[in-house]
């Protein structure tokens, strides 16, 4: 559905002043274009320093139509469609404030704006955290990450946003602020309504608080590194490790390119399964991780120590980041599948690369069955965005036909046209159109952006 606005950028850009005062809106292009989204400039920037002016700012956008699109550092904004119209950017980088920390009862209220490393480094000093590393850990906002639903390698043993989200107040389309679930872990039953925002890509409402439950930080962290000549021993190893009982934290599965983007010797496929908890425990599965291995066919095993092994990890977590080709035309593509169809899927990948002549990078989070591509084609001009067009309908078809689903996490605008991004519509679309409809029915936040165009 289209916006049509009332308000020229002058005006509006004057409004927004008078409600928030002329150093907390931007207006300059040459500022407002490092707000750029998919090669869209916001017509105006917003920085509110609390949930009441977010709430006055979407009561505005509400009363005028205007198309709002909210930002915490900007890290996620390469998921999604383009946005069909950019009038006001709504930064959080001012809600950047711990509201409450309990460390008796393992929770901690933040504001959205707040950045992950900042919230860790406060809670590390209680000898907690909250159990998350997504890419791109010490920038990415708590706002952002909820609302792209990211998560890292250690998803695995400790879960997502979703399993860690116990409460959340969010400013409605028309200004409204709103507030569901508590402070405390055993809640009442009923439907969880903060659930509901996470991975909605800021269509529903703009995060500007959230209540988590932490995690003492573990005594121990051992990590085993086992080299393969192919995949299939190391997924092989994974659910021979699992059904074992063994319990990692983390289980990443490298092709040769990955392995090298992260400092290690590139030869084949690399497995990387770390343990934590109590040291003896820790220390006990890594040995047995390693009988599995040999059993398996590794070629080698190497156990990294104490810095190298946060080192590693941390940029195993950056991937996504640290693997942006700074030529050529490129796609990072999250593959999901069962985790004994993974072997398959990288086959599927590596054959779509093959036959359209790209360069490709491959990981598997190989204990949750999620693999991501990064396919670079050489050239920047049309045809190469084409090819890759092409490839991710090729990518897409093969991986329907395991049971599975692709979606683009980072793509060239020009090839994010009709459901190239999110894929075709589920069954449940309807469902998801109503939500949508109850809780944005003029269609201001972040239009066109989800799956479906919502």
């Amino acid at each position: 559905m289209a916006i049509e606005t009332r308000t020229g950028a002058a005006t509006l850009a004057r409004a927004l002043m008078q409600m928030l005062g002329e150093d907390y809106v931007i207006s300059a292009v040459n500022e407002r274009s490092r707000y750029t989204v998919d090669g869209v400039i916001p017509a105006t920037v917003a920085l509110p320093q609390d949930a009441e002016q977010v709430g006055d700012l979407l009561a505005f956008a509400h009363a005028e139509n205007l198309a709002v699109i909210p930002w915490g550092a900007g890290t996620l904004m390469g998921l999604g469609n383009p946005p069909r119209c950019a009038n006001m950017v709504v930064s959080l980088a001012r809600l950047n404030r711990i509201v409450e920390h309990e460390p008796a009862d393992l929770t901690a209220t933040v504001q959205a704006g707040i950045p992950l490393g900042q919230f860790q480094a406060q809670l590390a000093k209680s000898g907690q955290w909250l159990p998350l590393d997504p890419p791109a850990t010490e920038q990415a906002t708590i706002g952002g990450l909820l609302a792209a639903n990211a998560s890292g390698p250690q998803r695995f043993g400790f879960g997502t946003l979703r399993d860690l989200l116990i409460g959340l107040r969010v400013v409605g389309d028309d200004g409204t602020l709103f507030k569901g679930g508590a402070k405390v872990v055993k809640n009442v039953s009923g439907y969880d309504l903060p659930k509901l925002f996470i991975g909605s890509l800021g269509t529903l409402g703009i995060i500007v608080e959230a209540t988590f439950k932490l995690l003492p930080l573990s005594k121990a962290h051992d990590t085993l590194i086992a080299r393969f000549r192919a995949v299939t021993e190391a997924t092989n190893t994974v659910g021979r490790a699992l059904a074992a009982g063994l319990t990692p934290v983390a289980l990443e599965v490298l092709d040769k390119n990955a392995t090298h983007a992260v400092g290690l010797a590139a030869d084949g496929w690399t497995l990387c399964a770390r343990f934590s908890g109590i040291p003896a425990a820790a220390e006990r599965q890594v040995r047995e991780m390693e009988h599995l291995a040999r059993a398996a066919g590794a070629t080698g095993i190497s156990m990294p120590q104490d810095q190298d092994e946060t080192g590693l990890w941390r940029r195993i977590a950056n991937l996504p980041i640290s693997l942006t080709p700074d030529s050529g035309s490129w796609i990072r593509a999250k593959i999901g599948v069962l985790p004994t169809r993974l072997p398959q899927g990288v086959e599927a990948i590596a054959a779509v690369a093959q036959a359209h002549g790209l360069q490709v990078t491959t990981w598997l989070r190989a204990g949750t069955g999620l693999a991501y591509a990064v396919m670079q084609d050489g050239a920047a001009d049309g045809e190469a965005v084409t090819r890759l067009g092409t490839s991710v309908t090729n990518l897409r078809e093969q991986i329907t036909m395991l049971g599975g689903t692709v979606v683009l996490e980072e793509a060239p605008a020009a090839l994010k046209v009709g459901d190239a991004v999110w894929g075709p519509p589920r069954r449940d679309f309807r469902m998801m159109q109503a939500v949508k409809q109850q809780f944005d029915p003029k269609g201001i936040l972040n239009p066109g952006r989800f799956v479906g165009s919502l």
